[in-house]
């Protein structure tokens, strides 16, 4: 059974999960939460559907859930997370307390922030699946054009940033000729080419400047979360599940291994799986159902197996 709740209403946007339930389901029963991907600018709910968690899912009769949050510039990255612990806690509160948060790329970033929160509710598991967990790296805090190539677009960043409407959706474009149509999605390559990602995470103005030039200390403490880990994983951080290609340039594969050597260090345990030779979202290519038994599998069906085989110890 599927249904459609508001978890949130945030000036005239009402924020919403979806949710599907087994028959049965009690409230102690296993609920994956899952957050799309899309660089936490594009996508909405049914973006880029991790079919191989899906039908785990059915398959062990846990429930399945996917929520909306309020997108980047517009928003700001702590909007975007208050929205993923509040639908965290809604679901807490009203449909189980056996929750497993996920997301794949900019959503695995988000699950990873939600789970560090102090104040999330009790998560028993986190699973990301070509994550990106730390906005100081080079590829996000340094410039990669000239500014004089990209000008008219940083002027509709900024305007979006600091005086944009907020959504919570935004089409994937079927096709290149649509995206090459799309204004939003035409942001995307110089928004990342002027490493204005930090400033539209934090909406502090050349955020991503003082970075380099300062260190992470120049983050104010109210924003700090949005850096889960710098300052956020702890031993009381969920038992985790990184999956990652190695062949990766979107997100790269190292964003996943210093997360397991925090995770190391703090005592949390983890299983980092190394797809071989996979690229970012190679997991959402198809209707990967992992407990359908078939030939000449990819070898990642192996990497997406033991991420299962976690998860069922830690709800169990």
């Amino acid at each position: 059974m599927s249904t459609t709740h508001t978890y949130k209403v945030v000036g005239d946007l009402a924020l919403s999960v979806d949710i599907t339930k087994p028959p049965n389901f009690s409230q102690d029963d296993p609920l994956v939460l899952h957050f799309h991907g899309g660089y936490l600018m594009i996508g909405e709910k049914s973006s880029f559907p991790p079919y191989w968690l899906i039908n785990a899912c059915r398959h062990r009769n846990w429930a399945y859930a996917t929520a909306s949050y309020r997108l980047l510039p517009e928003a700001s990255g702590l909007d975007m997370l208050s929205d993923s612990r509040d639908v965290t806690q809604w679901i807490y509160d009203n449909i189980t307390t056996n929750i497993i948060i996920a997301g794949s790329s900019a959503g695995g970033y988000l699950a990873f922030a939600t789970a560090a929160l102090p104040e999330s509710p009790p998560i028993r598991s986190l699973l990301t699946v070509c994550g990106g967990f730390d906005f100081s790296r080079p590829k996000w805090i340094q410039p990669q054009g000239r500014p004089e190539d990209i000008a008219e677009t940083i002027d509709a960043l900024n305007a979006a940033i600091y005086n944009g409407h907020p959504v919570d959706s935004h089409p994937i474009p079927i096709d290149h000729a649509a995206a090459a149509q799309d204004k939003r999605i035409q942001l995307i390559k110089p928004f990342l080419a002027a490493a204005k990602f930090p400033e539209a995470l934090l909406h502090i103005p050349d955020i991503g400047l003082k970075i380099i030039s300062q260190g992470l200390d120049t983050i104010p403490v109210s924003h700090r979360a949005l850096f889960p880990l710098a300052f956020g994983v702890t031993d009381k951080f969920p038992p985790t599940v990184l999956i990652h290609g190695d062949q990766d340039v979107m997100v790269e594969f190292e964003e996943s291994t210093s997360a397991a050597e925090k995770l190391k260090e703090v005592g949390v345990k983890f299983i980092l799986e190394r797809a071989e030779g996979c690229g970012h979202g190679f997991d959402v290519q198809g209707p990967i159902d992992l407990d359908a038994v078939g030939s000449d599998e990819p070898m990642f069906y192996v990497n997406l197996r033991r991420g299962i085989e976690f998860l069922e110890q830690m709800v169990a």
